[in-house]
């Protein structure tokens, strides 16, 4: 387990979590889960205690839930499975940990724009759930990753060689939004997703102008 991941606001800038996906998705055998919210914690923790096939990594932010209901009766998820949250025809959004509430409120803005845009939460960078991921990406050619961590060597890339491997690259338009390739300054962590660009109204604007230049 390891946390906080992402931004951290007022800890420092020297505290802030955003290279961990870089570091631990080339390691054999590694399993990497990030929940969506403080009830989906609940569960990949228990996943985390029963798992014995090799280590694995529970990612968490630091700061309070969304608020989801945590009446849910505890159980283990599936290893290397995708949630899909929101079907679209236009656009598959593939969101991990944090930027899965950040994502849903995206898809919204992107309906008033006439875009169809579908969520998936993600909960594993590694393993990818590439099933799910493939059909996606043959529906729509056009994929969307968040992430609150450093784009470079990030799950976006990992999602970029998964489709590289199957030849559907070159039929898929893919856009990576996360940290950028820069260290990020102290402060307060809606400012700095501000910042950088990770809002749901900056993104949503990003994606829009991105996908009709796809």
């Amino acid at each position: 387990m390891h946390g906080p991941g992402g931004l951290v606001g007022d800890d420092g800038y020297t505290h802030h979590g955003v290279f961990d996906y870089a570091y631990l998705l080339p390691m054999p055998n590694m399993a990497i889960m990030a929940p969506k919210d403080e009830n989906e914690l609940r569960h990949v923790l228990l996943t985390a205690m029963e798992y014995d096939q090799g280590p694995i990594s529970l990612r968490y932010p630091r700061g309070s839930g969304v608020g989801a209901d945590c009446s849910e009766p505890l159980h283990a998820v599936p290893i290397g499975k995708a949630e899909k949250l929101l079907t679209g025809t236009d656009i598959s959004i593939w969101a991990i940990g944090s930027m899965v509430s950040e994502a849903e409120q995206t898809a919204d803005l992107l309906k008033e724009k006439g875009i169809s845009a579908g969520v998936v939460n993600m909960r594993f960078a590694k393993p990818l759930d590439e099933e799910m991921l493939l059909a996606d990406a043959r529906a729509t050619h056009a994929v969307v990753t968040m992430e609150e961590g450093a784009v470079i060597g990030g799950v976006g890339e990992a999602v970029m060689e998964t489709l590289n491997r199957h030849a559907l690259l070159k039929e898929t338009a893919v856009l990576n939004l996360g940290i950028p390739d820069e260290f990020i300054s102290q402060g307060d962590r809606k400012l700095l997703m501000r910042d950088i660009g990770l809002t749901p109204e900056l993104m949503a604007d990003r994606i829009a102008v991105w996908l009709g230049n796809a």
